[in-house]
């Protein structure tokens, strides 16, 4: 069975959503915190709390309908190229303790700069081109929609019906 390209957001939805992110970055900035033994991760969990309060003062009481990502392809290609980037990072990051033996706390190198240009950039690339493409095909698909609406509209035209000995003219 086919999923609704669409949803109604309520706002139980999104306490629900919300709370699972809090206790995520909890959990995360908790845990960063007692590795590296710096605070300066903790008011990171400030974030999703603001961005739930956020969320709830802007959806009505009734909810709002909203696109789920099975019904944008584009939405899918830009998750799964970032969590490929995601993933190449924590790959390079861990080599980089295996192989040259840098721990998370020692002073960045020359080469970890250059190593997150480069990374930075492919990523910015890669989204480019994800929105590139984004911009393209709803233009095919648009175009696709109007040469049928001029089809079915020509079936309906009031002039087809006109006697001919009128000045209506096609």
């Amino acid at each position: 069975m086919a999923r609704s390209p669409s949803i109604l957001m309520t706002r139980q939805r999104v306490d629900r959503l919300m709370l699972s992110l809090t206790i995520l970055v909890v959990i995360a900035s908790g845990t960063t915190s007692l590795i590296t033994q710096n605070l300066l991760y903790l008011p990171h969990i400030a974030i999703p709390i603001l961005l739930w309060l956020n969320l709830r003062r802007k959806i009505p009481s009734d909810g709002t309908p909203c696109a789920t990502i099975e019904g944008n392809f584009h939405v899918i290609l830009l998750l799964v190229w970032l969590l490929l980037c995601l993933s190449v990072a924590m790959l390079m990051l861990a080599l980089d303790y295996l192989i040259m033996g840098h721990k998370i706390r020692d002073p960045l190198q020359l080469y970890h700069w250059a190593a997150f240009v480069i990374h930075f950039a492919i990523m910015l690339t890669g989204v480019a081109l994800i929105d590139r493409y984004k911009k393209r095909v709803p233009m095919r698909i648009a175009d696709a929609q109007t040469d049928v609406a001029l089809e079915t509209s020509d079936i309906d035209d009031p002039r087809d019906f006109a006697p001919r000995d009128t000045d209506w003219t096609r």
